[in-house]
């Protein structure tokens, strides 16, 4: 097994547009996803962009995308280390069921459709870059890499056309699943973040009606038997084939040695030195001294008896097949009630919205992260929810998922300000089903 840094390789690796990926394991035994960047030589430019899509993403903190937190060079190439190991990937998924088909359908439109209105886009979306974890969740991979390292600016367009891809992909691995053809041919003829709005808004109507729905303990299964995704050729990015396409950025010549950094030199550029690096704790536990085995065989000593066993009396039977028979109805009455518990419907019992950051005196072009805090009674089950915004805009019917067992979940909402002068802003959140609920609250931007 090799090391890479203080991570150990573990299983094949596969190749991606941004580099090869490798799942290593952290010394604190958890698994990691590792970015090898071989796929172009590193200059100055794929530096600055590459680190301003790495701060992008962990601005903006999705659940919903991966986040880098480490940065190896093993002398050759830097690799850059990802939350989450990079498989099972969704393109490695087949004969699926259709509620799943349809919670990773929704995860990824969610994600993107967050992504979009920060500002942002992925760029690359594909089954290669979906990938499904242990938690039950999908979660997209790479996010704004590939067009950093080729010097383009990703749009909306180019997320949606992959999306549609990817929702292709799972309606065939799903038996044809008609919801999900559907939604990509809606998504397909409307086009752009309008198109993925539309076809979140059907899904999320539609979806919570299939059987099994919102459970996300069947993901995380297909997360730990999926087998491992085969290695894939990259291909060109998706051409949009709306409006909102690629913006070429004009890249200095990289005709001379001079041209081309070092692992170390980029790994410089990326911000890694003069900062503190984040790391774990080994948390693995040592292992337990081997027992001594006995140096004599059970049956050798001193002396040796052999006790007789005797047969328990007639009332004593009885006795212990009452007591047998009051266990088993205890458990059976327990094992019933966690079965009713967890077949009770979610309802959600009040909700909260706040910022999560207060905003400074003179905050010009900024962009507020607006919470929302939905508690609901701890069953599993999801509800769907909008954002209204005091400037007359307003986000997709969205679906949130909730376990079982848990009874907060948050939702956010990305506004970006910008320009000068005050402005008084309301942000509303609506809880549409499984009962309707609605909140907002109040701020206020200025720019001086």
């Amino acid at each position: 097994m090799s090391q890479i840094g203080e991570y150990e390789a573990r299983g094949p690796q596969r190749g991606s547009r941004a580099g090869t990926w490798q799942t290593l394991s952290g010394s604190d035994g958890q698994l990691r996803g590792g970015l090898r960047l071989d796929k172009v030589p590193l200059d100055q430019g794929i530096a600055d962009r590459l680190s301003e899509a790495v701060r992008a993403v962990r601005a903006i903190n999705l659940p919903g995308l991966n986040t880098l937190i480490d940065q190896v060079h093993d002398g050759n190439h830097l690799w850059l280390i990802s939350n989450v190991p990079p498989n099972p990937t969704v393109s490695s998924l087949t004969n699926l069921p259709a509620p799943v088909a349809a919670l990773i359908a929704v995860d990824i439109g969610q994600t993107l459709a967050s992504l979009h209105s920060a500002g942002l886009a992925h760029g690359d979306v594909s089954t290669d870059t979906a990938i499904v974890t242990v938690e039950g969740r999908a979660v997209l991979i790479e996010c704004g890499y590939a067009h950093a390292l080729a010097g383009t600016t990703p749009g909306p367009g180019h997320d949606v056309n992959g999306w549609v891809g990817l929702v292709r992909f799972l309606a065939a691995a799903s038996n044809n699943n008609e919801l999900l053809l559907s939604a990509a041919s809606q998504a397909e003829g409307i086009g752009g973040s309008a198109g993925l709005s539309a076809a979140l808004a059907s899904l999320a109507t539609a979806a919570p009606k299939v059987p099994g729905y919102g459970e996300r303990s069947a993901l995380a299964v297909l997360a730990t038997i999926a087998p491992s995704a085969a290695p894939v050729v990259p291909v060109a990015p998706v051409t949009p084939s709306t409006p909102e396409s690629v913006t070429v950025r004009l890249m200095p010549a990289a005709d001379s040695a001079d041209a081309t950094m070092s692992p170390a030199e980029l790994e410089t550029a990326l911000g890694k030195r003069n900062e503190e690096v984040l790391r774990f704790g080994r948390g693995v536990a040592a292992a337990r001294p081997p027992q001594q085995a006995s140096t004599a065989p059970p049956w050798q000593g001193s002396t040796a008896s052999y006790p007789v066993a005797q047969r328990p009396n007639r009332a004593r039977r009885r006795l212990i097949s009452i007591f047998t028979g009051l266990i088993t109805v205890v458990i059976l009455a327990v094992v019933g009630y966690f079965i009713i518990q967890r077949l009770a419907p979610l309802q959600v019992t009040s909700v909260a919205v706040g910022i999560a950051q207060p905003l400074p005196a003179n905050a010009c072009d900024t962009r507020v992260d607006v919470v929302g805090t939905v508690t609901s009674n701890g069953n599993g089950g999801s509800f769907t929810y909008r954002w209204l915004r005091s400037d007359g805009a307003s986000t997709a019917i969205l679906s949130e998922s909730v376990p079982f067992g848990t009874s907060v979940t948050q939702v956010h909402l990305f506004w970006q300000f910008s320009g000068k002068g005050t402005l008084k802003a309301k942000a509303t959140l609506q809880i549409l089903t499984p009962q309707p609920v609605e909140t907002s609250t109040e701020f206020t931007y200025t720019c001086r």
